[in-house]
């Protein structure tokens, strides 16, 4: 795993730690979209709910982040296993959303 990546997932375990709750009440993928995942798939209301969208130098590397933040950190979520998807984001998981 590159350094990058590293600082990456680092930058998720903390904002998840700040913003409260367990991993596995938190969503994570990859996407090519920013917000717009959040909002039209997900129904994440982006000015007062949880999340993070953080971008990678590639799509093997974002989805590489999201796998291992489903597997270490027991995380739901997701890869797309598209070209172009460096986006990495998690939103904490809430009534209304839906992963």
């Amino acid at each position: 795993m590159s350094i990058r990546n590293k600082h990456l997932i680092d930058a998720f375990n903390f904002y998840i730690s700040k913003r409260g709750g367990e991993f596995h009440e938190w969503y994570i993928s990859n996407t090519n979209d920013g917000t717009g995942s959040l909002v039209d798939e997900h129904g994440v209301d982006i000015d007062s709910e949880g999340w993070l969208i953080l971008d990678a130098t590639s799509s093997n590397e974002a989805q590489e982040i999201v796998d291992y933040l489903i597997k270490s950190c027991g995380m739901i979520g997701s890869t797309r296993d598209e070209e172009d998807v460096n986006f990495v984001y998690v939103y904490k998981c809430e009534p209304h959303t839906s992963p």
